[in-house]
């Protein structure tokens, strides 16, 4: 009986000690994730949507046939590292032909990518099928510079032209710093990656970088100069038309043109929209949208020595406030698939700018 009560002293001695213990980690746990969902650093997963299936037949008839096409290719990087889907589809008037615009999904966690997209064709057969090529596909470029005006014109032609832009040997520009307020931090959704994997824009996209945050963020000029160009009529989420603004800058030797590509309608100031404007680093310029060719709201920057248009071969340059690769941001999956481009990232693809005044 004296043992019976003894153990029972015993029990109750060391059981309410690890009850307290138990709850005291639970408390913090609980406090840890509350912390963290209301004042951390959203990931990813948290902030850009997720894949869904196509909501209409004709739209999913399409996928299933890119699909196979994409089954043709297992040398393309892009199409092992993404689950690639349609995003919006172009017809012809006659329905034979259709423009497939394709996102970029993480294929562990079926989240968006927001960027340019790809391009596909698919045309109509005899049987009535549709058969997909995609730019791996050869007769790719044949097929697109046959696509009329009225579906998409010279200009985005040459951009999803399947000639890869070639490293530069010009050294690199400085002075820049990423595109928006200082202390704060965007997404690198793409780098490299216009190239070496989505190839939205092969032919001149090597030095862009589409930074997103899954809004429609303020951005500030990323270096000064002149405006050149300014559009900012556009509506929202409008993908046939892009707001932009484009600087000169005359410091650089040849004179080059820093691009801000897909801004939401009417937030380039009005002060801004007067060609010869001087713009200083730092300087609000506008709000990133999804405007144009994209796939999810994003800043779509790179800088290019022009002279005729709003567009140009991308030219290499360093941001002053980004530590790896001398000053060249990259995502972690760029990094880890091309390392001779750069094999350093900041984890989870957050960079943080030291851009202008953070107050």
């Amino acid at each position: 009986m004296t043992k019976q009560k003894n153990s029972g002293a015993a029990f109750s001695r060391w059981i309410i000690p690890v009850l307290i213990c138990v709850f005291l980690i639970l408390a913090a746990g609980t406090a840890y994730v509350a912390y963290q969902y209301f004042f951390g650093e959203p990931t990813a997963e948290q902030v850009f949507p997720k894949y869904s299936q196509p909501k209409d037949l004709a739209t999913a008839e399409l996928e299933r046939q890119l699909q196979k096409s994409i089954q043709r290719h297992e040398e393309v990087l892009a199409f092992l590292m993404y689950r690639v889907a349609i995003t919006n589809v172009t017809y012809s008037d006659d329905k034979k032909t259709a423009l497939l615009w394709l996102a970029l999904y993480d294929k562990d966690t079926d989240v968006l990518v927001p960027a340019e997209p790809g391009l596909a064709i698919a045309q109509r057969s005899n049987d009535q099928s549709w058969i997909v090529t995609v730019q791996p596909d050869e007769g790719f470029n044949k097929l697109l510079l046959a696509i009329p005006e009225s579906m998409i014109d010279t200009e985005t032609k040459e951009q999803y032209l399947s000639k890869p832009q070639s490293i530069t040997k010009a050294v690199a520009l400085r002075g820049y710093r990423l595109p928006w307020k200082k202390g704060v931090t965007k997404f690198l959704t793409g780098s490299i990656g216009h190239v070496l994997t989505y190839k939205s824009c092969p032919s001149s996209c090597l030095y862009a970088f589409d930074f997103a945050d899954g809004g429609n963020f303020p951005i500030l000029a990323s270096k000064g100069g002149r405006v050149k160009y300014a559009v900012w009529k556009y509506p929202d989420n409008n993908h046939s038309n892009a707001n932009y603004i484009i600087l000169e800058d005359d410091t650089t030797n040849p004179t080059t043109y820093q691009v801000y590509f897909h801004l939401s309608q009417d937030s380039i100031p009005e002060a801004l929209r007067v060609k010869g404007t001087w713009v200083n680093q730092g300087q609000f310029i506008g709000n990133v949208d999804n405007t144009g060719y994209s796939t999810g709201p994003h800043l779509h920057f790179h800088v290019h020595a022009n002279a005729t248009s709003y567009w140009g071969n991308s030219v290499d340059i360093i941001f002053e406030d980004v530590a790896v690769n001398g000053g060249r941001p990259r995502t972690c999956a760029e990094a880890k698939a091309f390392p001779s481009y750069g094999s350093e990232c900041i984890p989870g693809d957050r960079y943080l700018s030291q851009n202008g005044d953070s107050k």
